[in-house]
């Protein structure tokens, strides 16, 4: 295997003003692997990745220098951990080519890190990702913010809407009110409600009804077209109401049997009483029809009973 140069490393480390050297043949057991590994900040070192990197390496194929902090008598490394870890786990050689810096200037110890990786990557830096690291460097460097984003290549306009997100995060949180499950545009909306009460109140509605998407930031909306505490709260009490009668049960709809079943029932139900009642009244007297007419209305209908009955005796249908 051998080491070479990556263009890209080189123009990154000059438009961050870093001074760098090329140096061959570094002794490769002068290189402290573990304070590389304290220095990092989105890559971990993945054995697996490693152990299919030491395979490579026992072939002719060719490796972008490394990143190195040079100290007085060793090195650490800003970037490559995993195919230096690599190198050392497969015993691929003793000595190494790196890109070497110098670099003892506090902002750029602690964003090196941030961006150094990215830079041989594929898939590179996600927005959100860009905007949080350029906010820290703000927040804990005071850097401008148009010098972050230029930094990690995003808008400005970004950087000022992860600021806002965090600062509404904070109001929540330090008021016991949680954030998970709002969205960062939910968050961006809440955080434009002036009244600390009414955002307190919006959030915990929106959490307590899972409300999200469009209809979340429709209810954010709606709060603050109100001009005072007390007419948001009004706002949200008719939000609360109708997401309570959406939230409760459903009646469910009853189920109508088919047709012919609702007549096999019923005439289930029929014959069975009738057979009961049959049972316990044998006698005309029994029956109560020692009225005439009343004995007639009961022949009148047997007549329509008893043919049709046979009939379904026999088997039609």
């Amino acid at each position: 295997m051998k080491w070479v140069k990556h263009p890209v490393v080189e123009q990154n480390l000059r438009l961050l003003g870093i001074k760098f050297d090329i140096e061959t043949n570094i002794p490769f057991s002068k290189i402290d692997l573990e304070e590389g590994k304290r220095h990092q900040v989105r890559m971990k070192v993945n054995e697996d990745v490693m152990l299919r990197y030491a395979l490579k390496m026992q072939e002719d194929t060719a490796w972008n220098m490394a990143v190195l902090q040079k100290e007085k008598h060793s090195y650490w490394p800003w970037s490559g951990n995993q195919r230096l870890g690599a190198f050392g786990f497969g015993d691929i050689g003793t000595h190494i080519d790196a890109y070497v810096v110098q670099i003892h200037d506090p902002v750029m110890m602690d964003l090196l890190p941030r961006v150094v990786n990215t830079w041989e990557a594929v898939e590179g830096m996600s927005k959100e990702e860009a905007a949080i690291n350029a906010r820290y460097m703000h927040e804990i460097h005071r850097m401008p913010v148009a010098e972050a984003a230029r930094i990690f290549g995003i808008k400005v306009d970004l950087v000022y809407r992860n600021l806002q997100v965090e600062e509404c995060k904070k109001k929540l949180e330090s008021s016991s009110v949680t954030t998970a499950g709002l969205s960062n545009s939910v968050l961006l909306a809440l955080g434009r409600i002036e009244n600390l009460n009414a955002m307190k109140r919006a959030a915990n509605v929106l959490i307590k009804y899972k409300v999200k998407g469009d209809e979340a930031l429709q209810v954010v909306s709606d709060v603050r077209q109100g001009n005072t505490e007390a007419q948001q709260i009004v706002t949200l009490e008719k939000w609360e109401s109708a997401l309570e009668t959406r939230k409760a049960p459903k009646k469910k709809a009853e189920v109508k049997l088919p047709h012919k079943e609702l007549n096999r029932d019923r005439l289930m139900r029929l014959v069975t009483s009738f057979a009961r009642f049959c049972e316990q009244n044998k006698t005309v007297t029994q029956m109560q029809l020692t009225d005439p007419a009343h004995l007639q209305t009961v022949r009148s209908q047997w007549n329509v009973i008893v043919p049709v009955m046979s009939n379904i005796l026999k088997g039609d249908r």
